[in-house]
């Protein structure tokens, strides 16, 4: 059983394990075979109504602003800019590097907080859970398992199983849940999401700017 002391060495000695015979493209074939089963089993987990609701939220929310630490911050990050692309007022929750504190002052009710973690759970990202709710925020909760700290704070929450060779948390699945949230608010913004669109691309244009 693996521990949140020693979670990433663990995890680590894992990959050391193997048979002497075993390749890198058999490990890496393995490795596909777990990213695939996390995904499929995800999608045994999502609630239709959950789902729903959630991508409502995350599409008419005065405010929307996106937390996680340690390689949950490039999820927070992914999900910040393409959110961003479709509707305004979206963010990562510290994007003016002014600290939580003040990032969190600024959410009112109604507004929208999506944090990501899962064992071992980052407390500072709990924590801003925590100050979310009581100052009527919604929350928005992409974690592990119904036993997660977030679940209890979440008004929704979504459990992405993370069970692979890989030394760290992994993140495919997280994602495929992010790239699906993100398309079904597209879908929900229509006409205005695919104006917003446009818009972007019409000063990537005028800036002679790549996409991308």
């Amino acid at each position: 059983m693996t521990d949140g002391e020693h979670f990433y060495s663990q995890q680590a000695s894992q990959l050391l394990a193997r048979d002497a015979d075993s390749s890198a493209m058999a490990q890496l074939a393995r490795l596909g075979r777990q990213e695939s089963a996390n995904i499929l089993s995800m999608l045994e987990r999502v609630d239709a109504a959950a789902f729903e609701a959630a991508t409502t939220l995350l599409a008419e929310a005065p405010r929307v602003r996106l937390h996680g630490m340690r390689q949950f911050n490039s999820l927070a990050l992914f999900m910040a800019y393409g959110l961003g692309m479709l509707r305004p007022d979206v963010a990562p929750l510290d994007a003016s590097r002014q600290g939580v504190a003040d990032a969190l002052a600024q959410l009112s009710a109604g507004d929208v907080l999506v944090v990501a973690s899962c064992f071992p759970y980052t407390p500072s990202v709990v924590a801003c859970a925590e100050v979310a709710v009581k100052r009527g925020v919604e929350v928005i909760a992409l974690t592990d398992s119904a036993s997660s700290p977030l679940e209890p704070l979440a008004r929704y929450s979504f459990h992405v199983p993370n069970h692979s060779l890989f030394y760290s948390n992994s993140m495919s699945a997280f994602m495929f849940l992010a790239e699906g949230l993100l398309s079904e608010v597209a879908s929900k913004l229509g006409d205005a999401g695919v104006a917003s669109l446009k818009q972007r691309e019409a000063i990537i244009t005028e800036l002679g700017g790549a996409r991308g």
